[in-house]
């Protein structure tokens, strides 16, 4: 695992860590990180009781009213981890994920109810009842100091202690639980019928319902829960978007060529906007899998904007790779030395690196009509599936290296293929004397829920036409 540090310092909301009765638990009744924060350790073994395989694999606490987590990685051959500073007035669930950052498995609980699982938890004990990686799932030893909260999901017809969502993570290991262990889990987890987790849809963790919180799952959009989520821009409740510590956390992706060696190039984006009103000044980094992240330390600098936006770009190398459910994490470290303790926001990748096409991939496509440039999609679709299908996309032209024009950005829809597929520059601005010769360069981009912060970029290389 790879830490990007920033020196990015800000205010963040009042935590008292001494004389306030519970650890952490703030006097102030209107800061927004208020809680009751205590450390929480914890073991975590394969099914087989293996406690030395998962070392490098990490465990991550997720709060269900505002996304924020808790992540720690097993550094040792026992199994052992240790969140600090983890609110226990909040409802957490619980992930796996493998040392590159994949989402593995969530937290899985019999519901008292047929054909159903609960996840959400509050912590009574500083001890966590032993985790155990049955495949897709966490399931626990026992619910010794657990308080299971009253939030049902619905199971696989095939396996009821599978929540629907983890077919989508493509695992092929699983373990059915035993009908012995349900029945012992069952017995403990008190009250009646569950609630849907999806019964307030606005402030819903799980807008799809299936067992996959909307931070973690690509496809759990408030408008529609069955399409990838790139960034809607019309999300009310978007899931980058946070209410504590941060405004919003981005993760762009953009794809670009060098235009000396024309060697394809991949950048990552991270932006941060810090709320206003805020006393503690923590540092801000990443976290994330190295091969991802690199090892070069970079800093975040102020844009200027005067809107406390924080903002940086790493190179990703060459031979990095980026898949569905790959999570990132930006983190507000308080405190320094021993004492130093973390809050994570998380970022899921929605789609395979390997999906989209790399800047050298466009073939020019241009033509003049009546002195006007008409330029189409450079870019070709593989399949019906693919996320070229839909797009916003523009157009800008240069005069040497002077940029003279760029056009709106318009939405092509693969169904609609007479719609958008073409974008003219008009005639005006060419000079058609001494066959002058130009450039331009086709960018598509994903919507931004964030403006500004689309998903994924991709940049052709610069095209060279020359005036009739």
């Amino acid at each position: 695992m790879r830490k990007v540090q920033t020196n990015l310092h800000f205010y963040a909301t009042v935590i008292a860590l001494a004389g306030c009765g519970n650890v952490g638990q703030s006097p102030a009744t209107s800061c927004s990180l208020c809680g009751t924060y205590n450390d929480l350790s914890g073991v975590a073994s394969t099914s087989e009781g293996s406690l030395s395989a998962l070392q490098g694999w990490v465990v991550a606490a997720f709060e269900r009213d505002t996304g924020i987590a808790r992540v720690e990685t097993i550094n040792n051959t026992s199994g052992k981890f240790k969140f600090k500073h983890l609110r226990t007035d909040q409802n957490q669930t619980l992930a796996l994920l493998s040392p590159n950052y994949r989402i593995q498995a969530v937290l899985s609980i019999p519901a008292p109810e047929s054909k159903a699982i609960r996840q959400w938890v509050r912590f009574k004990n500083p001890q966590i009842p032993k985790l155990i990686n049955a495949g897709n799932i966490i399931k626990l030893e026992s619910l010794d100091g657990i308080e299971v909260q009253n939030f049902s999901v619905p199971a696989q017809l095939q396996n009821l202690d599978l929540p629907t969502g983890v077919s989508k993570l493509g695992l092929t290991r699983q373990s059915q639980l035993t009908s012995r262990y349900m029945q012992n889990i069952q017995g403990q987890v008190s009250g009646g019928l569950g609630l849907l987790a999806t019964t307030t849809k606005s402030s819903s963790s799980d807008y799809n319902n299936n067992g996959l919180i909307k931070w973690l799952d690509p496809y759990d959009a408030e408008k529609d829960s069955t399409k990838l989520d790139l960034f809607s821009a019309d999300e009310a409740n978007g899931k980058q978007f946070f209410t504590q510590g941060v405004k919003y956390f981005s993760v762009q992706v953009t794809k670009t060529a060098d235009e000396t060696t024309k060697e394809n190039q991949t950048q990552l984006t991270f932006t941060t906007q810090v709320l206003e009103g805020t006393e503690i000044t923590p540092t801000v980094q990443m976290r994330g899998a190295e091969a991802v992240l690199g090892k070069s330390l970079v800093s975040l600098l102020d844009d200027g904007s005067g809107t406390r936006t924080y903002q940086t770009q790493i190179k990703l190398a060459s031979t990095a790779t980026i898949s569905a459910f790959d999570v990132i994490f930006l983190e507000l470290k308080f405190g320094s030395d021993s004492k130093a303790w973390l809050m994570d926001f998380p970022w899921t990748f929605p789609l395979d690196l390997s999906a989209l096409p790399a800047s050298s991939d466009a073939a020019a496509k241009s033509a003049w009509d009546s002195g006007n440039l008409v330029v189409t999609n450079p870019f070709s679709a593989k399949s019906s599936t693919d996320p070229l299908n839909s797009f916003f996309w523009n157009v800008r032209v240069y005069s040497d290296t002077s940029l003279i024009w760029t056009s709106q950005y318009k939405l092509f829809d693969a169904s609609k293929t007479t719609t958008n597929a073409t974008i003219s520059a008009p005639k005006s601005i060419f000079n058609f004397n001494n066959g002058t010769t130009y450039k331009y360069v086709v960018t598509l981009q994903s919507d931004d829920q964030i403006p500004g912060h689309p998903a994924y970029v991709i940049q052709s290389q610069r095209f060279t036409i020359t005036a009739p």
